[in-house]
């Protein structure tokens, strides 16, 4: 199964109201808040948390969500500047390493969930262009490529991983094997890309050289799914979410899970019967923001320490707010 198929299941939720056409639609679309985050143009490092979040518009039913938009705010959720306003769904966005660009999923186009375009904005909220086909992108560290997945023509069971150049060129396969690889994340040296795949069995995550070379197998899960490995700051620690899929209402079950960059020394995070995912470091190492459902409902953003204490809630209702990612946690 594709990747935002996965991330949907996360959620538990159902889209509707959403807008297609036959080609990408490259208008420029202007924030629906004016003022910048700061006044060069550019987020000061480990300030500021970019998310996803229905909060201009909740639906009645918590199941279903219209229209997804991205926000920026401090890292403890206040003081959020919604970025994009228009009519299509909006997923997973990252900063880049510079802070000044935000590069996030769109539907705009495409109509099936599985289809998705890669889109690249400043971090206002303005000059929004898309950029490739895609879903899920890591910046690399120097801010010149980025890794993502895409599954193609519509093959929701085969996505593999690619690089592209930040302007559009370049664009390369690395896996090139049968089965879902998903959740591409660039290590803080350049040198390495988590991700996660099914060529062994479960949903597992990999390690490869940035070049696509040298895969070794990180987690040993046969009847799991692991999801959205994040490397720390220092680039020594993954964290990442993991269900068991032989539990009860297994989309309700992901737990926020901790190990060593080579896979050993696992530890548990949270533990408990809510919907715990899509982690993100802090750029100091010390905190990690993930959402969850904990609330009773729609998911909604929660940060912690590290060590898993101190499990804070940073946003609430009526909307979800999820799919956060803080500043840059690559940046040494």
């Amino acid at each position: 199964m594709q990747h935002m198929l996965r991330k949907l299941v996360l959620a538990g939720i159902v889209v509707i109201g959403t807008s297609c056409s036959d080609t990408p639609n490259n208008e420029i679309v202007a924030p629906s808040t004016g003022p910048t985050l700061n006044a060069a143009g550019g987020s000061a490092l480990g300030s500021k948390l970019v998310f996803v979040s229905e909060r201009h518009s909740p639906p009645a039913d918590p199941r279903v969500f219209t229209f997804l938009e991205i926000y920026a705010s401090n890292g403890d959720g206040t003081d959020p500047v919604r970025l994009t306003n228009n009519s299509s769904q909006e997923f997973f966005p990252t900063w880049s390493p510079n802070g000044k660009e935000i590069v996030f999923d769109s539907n705009q186009g495409f109509a099936p969930a599985n289809q998705k375009t890669l889109y690249i904005m400043r971090d206002d909220g303005t000059q929004q262009r898309p950029l490739t086909r895609g879903s899920s992108a890591s910046w690399s560290p120097n801010g010149k490529q980025l890794a993502f997945h895409d599954a193609g023509v519509l093959i929701p069971a085969d996505s593999d991983i690619f690089v592209i150049d930040a302007d559009g060129s370049g664009r390369t396969n690395l896996t090139r094997s049968s089965g879902v690889n998903t959740d591409a994340d660039w290590s803080p040296d350049g040198r390495k890309i988590l991700f996660t795949s099914t060529r062994a069995g479960g949903i597992n995550i990999y390690v490869m050289n940035a070049d696509g070379s040298d895969v070794t197998q990180l987690t040993l899960d046969a009847v799991a799914e692991n999801a959205g490995p994040d490397w720390s700051p220092n680039g020594k620690r993954i964290v990442w979410a993991r269900r068991d899929l032989a539990l009860a209402a297994p989309h309700n079950r992901f737990e926020i899970y901790l190990m060593n960059a080579d896979g050993t020394d696992l530890k548990r995070l949270t533990t408990n019967t809510f919907l715990d995912a899509t982690p993100s470091w802090s750029p100091d190492g010390k905190q990690i923001v993930f959402h969850s459902n904990r609330q009773g409902g729609r998911p909604q953003l929660y940060v912690m320490n590290a060590d898993s204490t101190d499990q804070t809630a940073i946003s609430s209702g009526p909307g979800r707010n999820q799919w956060a990612n803080w500043g840059n946690g690559h940046a040494r």
